[in-house]
């Protein structure tokens, strides 16, 4: 299933001599995972939409900082390519990526951007209006050989404003992906997280949003839904009194 609507880090925003538009585009698969048994993947670029589209492709290296934040860096440590893509209408395409033969000692992660460049005639009625360019931000996790996540959780608290604040280290190989939050019966809570990630031997704080009668609601025990497994959390109500 084609990630159509699934917008990573950012919608870039264009004032040019146009209607407003964004391009129906969508990849699949929605990440890649590169090791020594799978050293190259296909990633699957579709223009849904009745216009031509135009993109460009680079790779980013993804780290997270001491205080949990993602930050991005040009990287060549990949082979891929082509790096530019033009899509007729209802055209598909195929970007190839793969690693290079630098040795590795863990998994590192990257993200392959996917941008949607602006038109290169624009028209000449004289209207200016706002064109929104889309931006898809696949991730690519490498590493050496598959390993396994083993996330902890240090606390957990919900506050009176429905956030529910967690605090998560993951003493693992690999990195860990929480999906949502279900409640102890396994019922969907919250799929609205300030992040997903966890990287391997790192620690981060992650917000739920699980609205604002949160409080009032009888939760005090989550379950945090990850890739192959889940993660039983005791929550602390005491923010929810201040």
């Amino acid at each position: 299933m084609y990630a159509h609507l699934v917008r990573f880090l950012s919608i870039a925003l264009l004032l040019i001599a146009t209607s407003t538009h964004a391009a129906n585009f969508g990849f699949s698969p929605l990440s890649v995972d590169l090791n020594a048994q799978q050293r190259s993947s296909v990633v699957t670029v579709s223009n849904d939409d009745t216009k031509p589209v135009s993109l460009r492709v680079r790779l980013m290296r993804w780290t997270q900082a001491s205080d949990g934040s993602d930050a991005y860096e040009p990287s060549e440590d990949l082979v891929y390519f082509p790096k530019r893509l033009e899509l007729k209408p209802g055209e598909q395409k195929i970007i190839r990526t793969g690693m290079n033969n630098a040795a590795l000692t863990g998994e590192r992660a990257y993200r392959l951007f996917i941008e949607e460049l602006p038109p290169v005639e624009l028209p000449t009625d004289g209207q200016t209006k706002l064109s929104v360019l889309l931006t898809f931000a696949l991730p690519v996790f490498v590493a050496p050989s598959a390993g396994k996540s083993d996330l902890a959780v240090q606390a957990a608290e919900l506050g009176a404003d429905g956030k529910l604040t967690l605090t998560l280290n993951n003493k693992g190989s690999a990195r860990a992906r929480i999906s949502r939050v279900l409640n102890a019966d396994s019922s969907p809570l919250a799929d609205n997280l300030s992040a997903r990630y966890i990287f391997a031997n790192s620690a981060r704080t992650i917000v739920a949003q699980l609205g604002n009668d949160a409080c009032s609601r009888a939760i005090s025990t989550v379950k945090l839904d990850l890739d192959n497994s889940s993660i039983d959390v005791p929550v602390s109500r005491a923010g929810c009194k201040r």
